[in-house]
C-alpha cells in the first residue's frame, strides 16, 4: 500500500476486506502465507491504532508506515501496541539528505527508527527511478544491517522503487550476495508484456 493510507476511493476497511480472503485461501492451498503491508498511517494515533486492529483481526501480518507523517511518536505508541510486522515507508527522507547543510545523514537517521522498532525498512534500489544513486543505495543497506546492540538486532532491508529481474543480479552482489532482503517488483511485474504472472516468473527466475 505504501503512501496509500484510506482515500474515499480505496478505504482500508474495503481493501482488507478484498485482499485478506486472497491471502488465506493462498495460505491454506500452499502453506505460505504472503505478507502484505496494509498502509495504516494516520495523524492521530489512536485513529492509527484503530486501522491496525481492523488488519489483525482479518489475519493480517504485516502494515506499512509512511514513518516522517507519523513521527517519532506516533511510531513509539503503535509500536507499544503493535502485533504486526511494521515496514518503514522513508516518504520525505530526501529532504532531510540532498543538500549537505541540511537534515542528516541516512546512517544516523535510520538509527532512531530501529530504536523505536521498525522491522522492514524501505531503502530504494539498484537503478532506482528516483534521484538516489547506486552507491546511496548501498550505503543505506549496509546501514541498516549493521548490529545496534547484538548481532541479530537488524531491521531487514526492502528494495523498491522500480526493481524488476533486470536488477537481481546487481543487486545481489553489491549487498555482499546475501538473500536476506525483501525485493519490491511491483512495476517489475505489472509492467511485463506479457502480463503480471509472466512477471513473477521473470523476478523469480533473476
Amino acid at each position: 500500500d505504501e503512501k496509500l493510507m484510506s482515500p474515499a476511493y480505496s478505504p482500508l476497511s474495503e481493501r482488507v476486506k478484498a485482499i485478506m480472503p486472497l491471502v488465506l485461501d493462498h495460505e491454506q492451498k500452499t502453506g505460505k502465507k504472503v505478507m502484505y503491508a496494509f498502509g495504516i498511517s494516520h495523524a492521530d494515533p489512536d485513529e492509527m491504532m484503530r486501522n491496525h486492529d481492523l488488519v489483525a483481526k482479518a489475519g493480517g501480518n504485516c502494515a506499512v508506515l509512511n514513518i516522517n507523517s507519523v513521527g517519532f511518536g506516533g511510531m513509539a505508541y503503535l509500536r507499544k501496541r503493535s502485533s504486526l510486522v511494521l515496514h518503514a515507508h522513508r516518504n520525505g527522507w530526501d529532504i532531510l539528505t540532498r543538500h549537505p547543510g541540511l537534515g542528516m545523514d541516512f546512517k544516523i537517521w535510520q538509527q532512531f527508527w530501529r530504536l523505536l522498532g521498525v522491522d522492514q525498512f524501505q531503502i530504494n534500489g539498484i537503478a532506482s527511478k528516483y534521484w538516489e544513486p547506486d552507491w546511496s543505495f548501498i550505503s543505506s543497506f549496509e546501514a541498516v544491517t549493521t548490529p545496534i546492540f547484538s548481532p541479530d538486532d537488524c531491521a531487514l532491508p526492502v528494495a523498491g522503487s522500480g526493481q524488476w529481474g533486470g536488477q537481481a543480479p546487481e543487486t545481489y552482489r553489491r549487498t555482499g550476495r546475501t538473500v536476506d532482503l525483501l525485493y519490491l517488483c511491483g512495476g517489475g511485474i505489472v509492467s511485463h508484456p506479457d502480463g503480471p504472472g509472466a512477471g513473477v516468473r521473470a523476478v523469480q527466475q533473476a
